[in-house]
């Protein structure tokens, strides 16, 4: 990387780039964020003390890459201050290799630029400054190998390389190799520790700039957490946390579960008896009001539609006949006056059975015009594969057979609250006529939508046998989601019953979490 010879003053030589990344025996260039990695970002973060945070970044840094020794220092005024060396609890600040690496820190620290040295290789091209500090250095400790890497802050990820100024470091770490290493790591690996450790170095200096950080480390380093004021503390603490529960309020909510719906739906019923023989529609067709949607074949109607009208036949003939014979009889003697007289009481007889016949008929034919089942509504036929459940079936006058929807009518939700939330929600809807209702659609449950519930059941309906008791609900259907809306679409449901205090909100939903997942499948 190039070196910036205007960060190091009082030096006149002419600056060349004077770090070449080593050409190693084999090279990893491994993904950075691999699991070793994450451990290595998960122990940066987890202590947000300054002092803490160098060491843990020292110790991982060695872990990581393999380094023999790794130091961290960090910006004091116009120098640079040892405050970590891994695998060592203390040092001495004045000892001639600290003084002599605080040296060269502080000349290279300003170039925030990564920097790399190794056995048998030259110096004639570094600063002469530069180039006798490290001289100095790597006579007292005989490395093999040094990387010195600046630690910036967050934003420097992003920076613009076109800015001047440069990103303020945040510290340095220095890592040491006594033998010469197998193996090597990519770039991108160190430039992603480079990043995290800053991160972690800003975290840690955020924090013990918070107001009452200091008092609290104090506190958490010299308080007594035995005897009596352990308890005497955990009581106060408790006693404060249910009071303030008892007097924050906090949103009541009700859960629901239910289904998108047209508000205009009728059921289809079987007219009469019979096996169906043809279905005019499929599901999702749109049908007009008296469109035919199936047909129905009753053998025993045609059976007695054919008996009635051969009776009606032969009846016809015998009134032709007795007409017939009236018309040869005279009116001379007795005997053909009483002869008259029968004629005449069979023939109104026969054509009395002939009107009933007539009407029987017709009847009948009535009967088997039923047979023909039509669309009460203009809709949509919402029933699915209706081929599978009705074809050639048999069916009972009132069995329901298909759906037909209104879906370019108003729509609504159809929700089921527990029994056991009725009184609280009859509550919620004496004392407020617009009780809001947010609900999510199981298809797009990051999208929440809002609406006012419209009314409540005043029964209690099972809908299956092993489901507990439910009240039905309705809310009308915001306008922006009827087109997208489907018949049957699941819903869940929150509906807010006001504001009571934090404590019973919380024991309330505990206790039902409690029986609901505890005491239920025990069967109490």
């Amino acid at each position: 990387m190039p070196f910036d010879s205007a960060q190091l003053p009082g030096d006149d030589d002419k600056i060349v780039p004077f770090f070449e990344p080593p050409q190693p025996h084999a090279e990893i260039d491994e993904i950075p964020f691999d699991t070793q990695f994450q451990d290595f970002c998960l122990e940066l973060h987890r202590d947000p003390e300054l002092t803490t945070t160098t060491a843990t970044i020292a110790a991982e840094y060695q872990r990581l890459f393999r380094s023999d020794r790794t130091w961290v220092l960090m910006p004091t005024g116009h120098r640079w201050s040892l405050k970590g060396v891994s695998g060592i609890p203390s040092f001495q600040r004045r000892a001639e290799v600290v003084q002599k690496l605080e040296q060269l820190v502080t000349l290279i620290g300003r170039t925030n630029q990564p920097f790399g040295w190794s056995a048998g290789e030259s110096t004639s091209h570094l600063p002469a400054r530069v180039c006798s500090v490290l001289d100095q250095y790597l006579d007292e400790v005989h490395v093999c190998r040094l990387r010195i890497e600046p630690l910036l802050p967050p934003e420097a990820r992003d920076r613009d390389e076109s800015e001047k100024s440069p990103p303020h470091c945040l510290g340095i770490v220095v890592c040491e190799w006594f033998q010469p290493p197998a193996i090597s790591f990519s770039e991108k690996r160190w430039t992603a520790a480079r990043y995290q450790a800053g991160t972690a170095i800003q975290n840690a200096f955020d924090w013990s700039q918070a107001p009452l950080s200091q008092k609290l480390r104090q506190w958490r380093r010299t308080a007594n957490w035995s005897g009596p004021a352990k308890w005497g503390m955990l009581l106060g603490a408790f006693t404060v946390v249910t009071a303030l529960a008892a007097l924050i309020p906090m949103q009541f909510t009700i859960n629901a579960i239910g289904e998108m719906k047209p508000v205009r739906q009728r059921h289809v019923f079987a007219t009469s008896t019979g096996i169906v023989r043809t279905i005019a529609v499929t599901a999702g067709r749109d049908v007009s009001e008296g469109t035919t949607l199936l047909e129905l074949d009753s053998p025993e109607l045609e059976l007695e539609i054919r008996r009635t009208d051969g009776d009606l036949r032969t009846t016809e003939k015998k009134i032709a006949s007795l007409e017939a014979s009236r018309l040869d009889f005279g009116l001379g003697s007795s005997d053909s006056t009483n002869q008259m007289n029968t004629l005449g009481g069979e023939l109104k007889e026969q054509l009395q059975r002939r009107d009933n016949l007539r009407l029987e008929l017709d009847l009948l034919h009535l009967r088997r015009d039923e047979l023909k089942v039509v669309s009460p509504i203009n809709g949509r036929v919402v029933t699915w594969d209706l081929e599978q459940l009705l074809s050639h079936r048999p069916v009972s006058r009132g069995q329901r057979l298909l759906t037909i929807s209104d879906t370019e009518g108003p729509w609504e939700l159809e929700l089921r609250v527990a029994d056991e939330d009725t009184s609280d929600l009859v509550a919620a809807m004496q004392a407020s006529k617009s009780v809001p209702l947010d609900f999510v659609a199981i298809t797009k449950p990051e999208t929440v939508h809002s609406t006012i519930l419209r009314s409540i059941s005043e029964t209690v309906e099972i809908r299956s046998q092993g489901e507990a008791p439910t009240v039905l609900c309705r809310a009308d259907l915001p306008g922006n989601l009827k087109e997208s809306a489907v018949e049957g679409m699941s819903v869940r449901g929150r509906i807010h019953c006001g504001r009571r205090a934090a404590i019973v909100v919380l024991l309330d939903k505990f206790w039902r979490s409690v029986r609901e997942h505890i005491l239920f499948p025990l069967g109490w």
